[in-house]
């Protein structure tokens, strides 16, 4: 009964060191006071006046899953992808993991790592809630957003129960999965699946295979799930009156959210999507000079991680910086 804790705990331990000396970060680590985050940078800025595109990721996602819409944004623009606090390379941040923290850190970092706004925001699923409160904070930054099948602080209360429900894991279930984390239990036994379903390349798949199964994931999983205030603090921000925004929504989360609920069915799933799609319109509501566009077939991942879909997300951003540097309408394009 003790030898196995111990021998779990110091498999994970070991197993996490040598993941940290075989796959170190591709950006640099910037100190941003007590800790440190990691950013990677491509691409020029061309110009002081041209915006930095600025990508947040969703929960507890890492930089990697902006492996093919990075490079391609580079080719015109200097184009950041980071980790938030206790995400992918990136060191533990203080609590509390709510939106106001994270803004603040992430523009800490932006500031201590040289690089300069103004800055067009690409948020995926929970980033939008930060990139959100990062525009309300920091308005004075900001010429552009695409929110990417994003989240909204309301989607607890109005989408179906049975599907949301199923992704809030009760108290005991988080420490029986803390449990399995620190034993090494989630390493030996979800590995392979984590790589079989990989959908970025081999060294970016390993890379993401390292923080998956690392205990660090899970609690930075918990730490902005069950933020305090985290929803109150978003629902406070005010709009982005006419910044240029381009709203992405995922026609078919069949894959995602809703395989979670087996209650109910077709009924639930369809559903689920006439609510998302209300709550990502009203996304949308938050700037006057905004595009919203419902892309069928396409599921929560699939803007970034679908060769099929992620040329869409590609293309928003473009549409987004041409709109930022010339002032002309989205809606006219």
């Amino acid at each position: 009964m003790i030898a196995f804790p111990v021998t779990g705990a110091t498999y994970q331990f070991i197993s996490t060191k040598i993941d940290e000396a075989n796959y170190p970060p591709p950006g640099k680590m910037v100190d941003v006071g007590d800790y440190h985050l990691h950013i990677n940078c491509m691409g020029n800025q061309f110009s002081d006046e041209n915006p930095t595109v600025i990508l947040l990721d969703g929960l507890p996602s890492m930089s990697v899953v902006w492996t093919y819409v990075q490079p391609a944004v580079a080719q015109t623009a200097r184009v950041c992808a980071y980790d938030r606090g206790g995400g992918g390379w990136s060191e533990r941040g203080p609590k509390p993991r709510d939106p106001q923290q994270i803004a603040t850190e992430l523009h800490t970092l932006l500031g201590e790592a040289g690089i300069s706004g103004p800055y067009i925001l690409v948020a995926h699923s929970f980033g939008g809630l930060y990139a959100r409160m990062y525009a309300d904070l920091y308005p004075q930054d900001i010429v552009g957003m695409v929110l990417v099948d994003s989240s909204h602080p309301d989607m607890w209360s109005r989408l179906p129960k049975e599907v949301m429900g199923s992704m809030l894991p009760s108290a005991s279930q988080r420490i029986i999965q803390s449990v399995m984390y620190r034993l090494g239990i989630i390493r030996l036994t979800s590995g392979g699946e984590l790589t079989r379903n990989c959908p970025v390349p081999p060294q970016q798949c390993a890379e993401n295979l390292a923080f998956n199964v690392s205990g660090k994931y899970w609690d930075a999983w918990q730490a902005e799930m069950f933020a305090p205030n985290r929803d109150d603090q978003v629902r406070a921000t005010g709009d982005l009156g006419d910044t240029p925004l381009i709203v992405l929504t995922a026609g078919d989360h069949s894959r995602d959210f809703t395989a979670q609920s087996i209650d109910g069915g077709e009924a639930i799933r369809s559903l689920f999507e006439q609510n998302w799609q209300m709550l990502q319109d009203e996304l949308a509501e938050l700037s006057s000079n905004s595009v919203h566009q419902v892309v069928a077939g396409a599921g929560h991942d699939s803007f970034q991680l679908d060769p099929k879909y992620y040329p869409i997300t590609i293309e928003a951003i473009k549409q987004v910086m041409e709109a930022a540097q010339t002032g002309q309408l989205l809606a006219t394009k």
